[in-house]
């Protein structure tokens, strides 16, 4: 929708033009939001998102709620809440180069109409992951107006690391307000484009650039030289984890004792309707609730399969209070799991039938930090673009079927884990149901592709070997997406360095309640050092020594560290 109004001016090197200019000669448009839905014409979805994993209380417009009359309007209110920095909402779009026919290196900047509130526009990379995009702040206007944005003049934050802007790693456009508890406000867009030139500006009248730097939390330095925070824990090459759905009893009779065997860490996705009292009788192959309770009891994570075990995709978007909607599916679960099993803490699920959309992962997100989503053998990447949709490996069965066959299948998996998850330092992921002995599974022709006990014993006694080449961190899904995001967000701040006795402390901007997974980390030791002794509230840690440096594990926001130099 075109919008005609008088006044021309430029915000630093952001062209703002309230006559508002047809660039379609010089533009791919992303979405004009005619078909008043949230695929966009690249196909991917509009999402939004809030500060809420971060203890934050923000609120904003779901995006299937934000697009009518051919307008993508977002409201929103702030609040801080628990979040240590200041609340924030989001709003946004994935695009990939695949979309494209062409290079991206053709585009030069990106454009878009809007009406609303002070809002800042970001470009995020795939190579950055400390969340320090490119981006600039645009300012009010009571009136539509066109914002031309080259993508020259973006800037990073001045807390992250410093990344080289490419085009070519493009992963989408995100939009974001920020502010103080308490502040609300409205922002209208339309016809966004990415621009193969940039057009002039016929007169400007200049006024002064705002910073974005200004408007963003300043974090410690993300780095101190002499300590490294570990890819993944244990200083692992690459992470996996082991999911079982439904709650089917025979993951508490057959993978139960596998993994303790092993001394694997697994992740259950339970319907919790479909679990039985001790006094009743389960339904089909479902398992009791004294059963998953004690395998949580035992380190094992307990998570989300749904409500009702329903196509999420298929459901009228709802409210949390209304059976039958999708956001019940999301939310009712982590209620009936908190009356059963004590501090009980929702950190991930997985969508039944492995079927999701836009709406439905954006949705998640205000529940719990990871879903797992549909199957690819390739596993997910060091730090996912989102922890909404995550991949998995699963095995299927054909018709003719025998014990050799089935550890053949086994075999394959690891090959990929071998040759693609450990050396691209990868997450990857495996999808299960019921695990049976062999002559059981042949039988159990309701179940789908059940996993012969044996195979499944075979593989378990694989990954422990990976784990002790360190090759393979083995934890649940919610562990390892903790690690990922303390990880990105952690700092290292010194505070303290003498010739004897350097003190640091190493932070993250993440709800302490939640996010207590430890990081891997290591000391090098300065010149002169050849020995260590390290205390965490006057506490001695345990270190694993080494030639000249020492690793050691650490929860961020623990306190300070004091590094001794042992003479």
């Amino acid at each position: 929708m075109l919008r005609f109004f008088l006044l021309l001016f430029s915000l630093g090197h952001i062209t703002i033009n309230a006559q508002v200019q047809d660039l379609t000669k010089k533009s791919v448009l992303i979405d004009d939001f005619e078909k008043n839905t949230t695929v966009s014409l690249k196909g991917s979805r509009w999402y939004t998102f809030t500060d809420s994993l971060n203890g934050g209380k923000s609120k904003i417009t779901p995006a299937w709620q934000a697009i009518n009359n051919g307008i993508f309007t977002i409201k929103y209110s702030l609040n801080k809440g628990q979040f240590k920095w200041n609340p924030y909402v989001s709003w946004g779009v994935p695009l990939v180069d695949s979309q494209f026919t062409g290079s991206l290196s053709r585009f030069k900047g990106l454009s878009y109409n809007y009406k609303g509130g002070s809002h800042i526009i970001s470009v995020p990379l795939q190579n950055i992951n400390d969340y320090a995009h490119y981006q600039k702040v645009v300012p009010s206007s009571e009136n539509w107006t066109t914002a031309i944005i080259p993508f020259n003049q973006l800037k990073q934050p001045s807390w992250g690391r410093p990344s080289e802007f490419l085009i070519e790693e493009l992963q989408g456009l995100m939009w974001q307000a920020t502010g103080n508890t308490h502040d609300t406000g409205t922002v209208n867009i339309d016809e966004v484009r990415l621009l193969k030139s940039i057009p002039q500006a016929k007169e400007r009248n200049k006024i002064p650039a705002v910073e974005v730097v200004k408007d963003e939390p300043k974090l410690p330095p993300k780095k101190f030289e002499l300590v490294t925070i570990a890819d993944w824990f244990n200083f692992s090459n690459a992470a996996y984890s082991l999911t079982f759905d439904d709650g089917l009893r025979s993951q508490y009779t057959y993978v139960l004792p596998i993994l303790e065997r092993y001394g694997l860490v697994g992740t259950f996705y339970v319907v919790p309707p479909f679990l039985a009292e001790t006094k009743e009788t389960p339904s089909w192959r479902y398992g009791y609730w004294k059963e998953f309770i004690e395998i949580a009891n035992k380190g094992h994570e307990i998570g989300a399969h749904s409500m009702t075990h329903q196509k999420l995709t298929e459901l009228e978007i709802g409210d949390e209070k209304s059976s039958g909607t999708m956001l019940y599916e999301l939310a009712e679960p982590i209620n009936r799991l908190k009356i059963k099993i004590p501090n009980y803490q929702a950190t991930s699920m997985a969508y039944p039938y492995t079927d999701y959309n836009q709406t439905v992962s954006n949705a998640s997100t205000q529940y719990y930090i990871a879903a797992r989503g549909g199957i690819g053998s390739q596993g997910n990447a060091k730090s996912p673009t989102t922890l909404s949709a995550l991949e998995s490996q699963t095995i299927s069965y054909g018709s003719e079927r025998t014990l050799s066959s089935d550890l053949k299948k086994v075999e394959t998996i690891q090959k990929v884990i071998l040759e693609n998850i450990i050396p691209n330092k990868r997450w990857g992921i495996f999808l299960a149901h019921d695990v049976l002995p062999f002559s059981s599974a042949l039988e159990a022709t309701d179940s789908w592709h059940p996993i012969s006990e044996e195979s499944f014993e075979k593989f378990a006694s694989w990954l422990q070997l990976q784990i002790n080449n360190k090759n393979l961190w083995v934890s649940s899904v919610g562990n390892v997406a903790k690690y990922i995001k303390e990880r990105d967000r952690a700092s290292v701040e010194v505070i303290e360095q003498t010739e004897n006795k350097i003190i640091i402390h190493v932070s993250d901007d993440l709800p302490n309640q939640v996010y207590n997974q430890p990081l891997s980390l290591q000391f090098k030791f300065p010149i002169g050092w050849k020995k260590v002794e390290i205390l965490v509230n006057n506490q001695n840690i345990t270190l694993d020594e080494k030639v000249d440096m020492v690793r050691f594990n650490l929860i961020p926001d623990s306190g300070k560290v004091v590094i001794n130099k042992i003479n």
